[in-house]
């Protein structure tokens, strides 16, 4: 019993090795690999011959074992080895997957197989691979990040990457050393403070950068709209909190509100049009201010595409409402627009209402998936979010039409809202 059982052990542990190495047979010789393809009988012969025991088969009819032993016979005349076979019932053939032998040239091989009266056809065998669009990234949160869309997002990124253009991230510091956007800084001005430490750890930045531009296919967490774009992380923004503590807590950090001034922006901005950067992207709000107003077409003047986020009610929605700024709003916020701007008075309400960029756009930013300091990932929400999205789309248009007019730049946007977003609307 006990030698028994030793021998069965003994044949699955054989039968076990041919069949992996039949499997990498397959899969490590391809190029020296080619297939051929013999007629069998038709369905009635075969069905007849399947009546007869295997030591006798009559004159004439051809079987499945003859046909095998025909390849065995072409095997050993052309110094081939059998990799494979198998029958194609639909097709009425057996087909032979045959390995080269090193010296072989496989096109005067071919010549000879196809020339033999035995053989059907005979063929290289052919490179195919899957056109799954996920499957283009090795970023492991991908699909995660762009759910159903993900397919969209590689066919846009087959047609361009942003690669060459660069935006100036206006908004708090950046972890320039996550490992998802190291790689694409330019640039880097702090116009809050020196403080670097702080600079690295600061979240909304970060947050934006990692929508805009995370680099695709370095094995790292998501993919950027633009993830060939050149990132300029100009810090004019600040969180009070971080400031006044030394540890605080990175949940605490995502929804607690960075702020701004007239004049950290205004440097950031003047800095942008100095360094002739492509596009500024805006991912904040705030009431008029004449000096940004001149900033802002300034830029626009040279060529300069403005980003930036529209809370869709209230009076801090600045620049945003600016001429030819593109204004970017979310969704939610304007459902719950009567709810988050209680405090306006009628007058204002009653004026901001007939107030309209005609370049605004309203993509959903809710639950983005982006990047966070530290190397972390996490979800954020908000119209900074849709504004970074925007601002990624535009640098793939910049990258392929760098001259194009305000008008072509605009309708670019809403036929991309339109297109990847279908549930979008502009804002009214």
């Amino acid at each position: 019993m006990r030698n028994l059982l030793l021998l069965l052990v003994s044949v699955f542990l054989i039968s076990g090795c041919q069949s992996i190495g039949q499997s990498a047979a397959i899969k490590n010789n391809q190029k020296t690999q080619l297939l051929i393809t013999i007629v069998e009988p038709d369905n009635t012969q075969l069905s007849m011959l399947n009546g007869f025991s295997r030591s006798y088969r009559p004159v004439g009819y051809p079987s499945v074992p003859s046909v095998m032993e025909v390849v065995r016979d072409i095997a050993s005349d052309y110094q081939l080895h059998e990799v494979n076979g198998w029958r194609i019932d639909s097709l009425g053939i057996y087909c032979a997957l045959l390995q080269m032998s090193e010296t072989s040239n496989l096109e005067q091989l071919l010549t000879y197989l196809r020339n033999d009266p035995r053989i059907e056809t005979a063929q290289p065998l052919h490179q195919y691979q899957t056109l799954s669009n996920a499957a283009q990234y090795n970023d492991p949160y991908f699909a995660l990040q762009y759910r159903e869309r993900a397919g969209s997002i590689t066919a846009l990124h087959n047609w361009a990457t942003g690669k060459g253009v660069s935006i100036a991230i206006i908004d708090t510091g950046v972890d320039i050393y996550h490992p998802d956007i190291a790689e694409r800084i330019a640039g880097t001005e702090n116009f809050v403070d020196n403080d670097r430490d702080i600079f690295v750890k600061d979240v909304h930045g970060t947050a934006v950068s990692g929508v805009i531009a995370a680099q695709r296919n370095n094995g790292e967490g998501i993919v950027g709209i633009a993830p060939n774009a050149e990132l300029w992380a100009l810090k004019a923004c600040w969180q009070p909190q971080q400031h006044n503590t030394k540890a605080v807590d990175h949940k605490f950090l995502i929804s607690a509100p960075a702020r701004c001034n007239s004049f950290t922006l205004a440097n950031a901005i003047s800095h942008a049009i100095d360094k002739r950067l492509d596009i500024i992207n805006l991912s904040l709000a705030g009431p008029y201010d004449p000096l940004i107003e001149r900033l802002v077409i300034k830029a626009i003047e040279r060529n300069t595409i403005v980003v930036a986020a529209d809370p869709g009610t209230g009076s801090n929605r600045y620049p945003a409402l600016l001429s030819e700024v593109i204004a970017v709003g979310n969704q939610v916020n304007l459902r719950d627009a009567e709810v988050n701007n209680t405090s306006n008075t009628h007058h204002e309400i009653e004026f901001l209402s007939k107030v309209k960029n005609k370049n605004s756009v309203n993509v959903p930013g809710q639950d983005i998936l982006s990047l966070g300091p530290g190397g972390r990932y996490d979800f954020f929400s908000g119209s900074s979010m849709s504004t970074a999205m925007v601002a990624g789309y535009l640098a793939l248009f910049y990258e392929k039409t760098p001259k194009a007019s305000a008008i072509e730049r605009n309708n670019f946007i809403h036929d991309s809202v339109k297109n990847y977003y279908p549930e979008s609307s502009e804002i009214p």
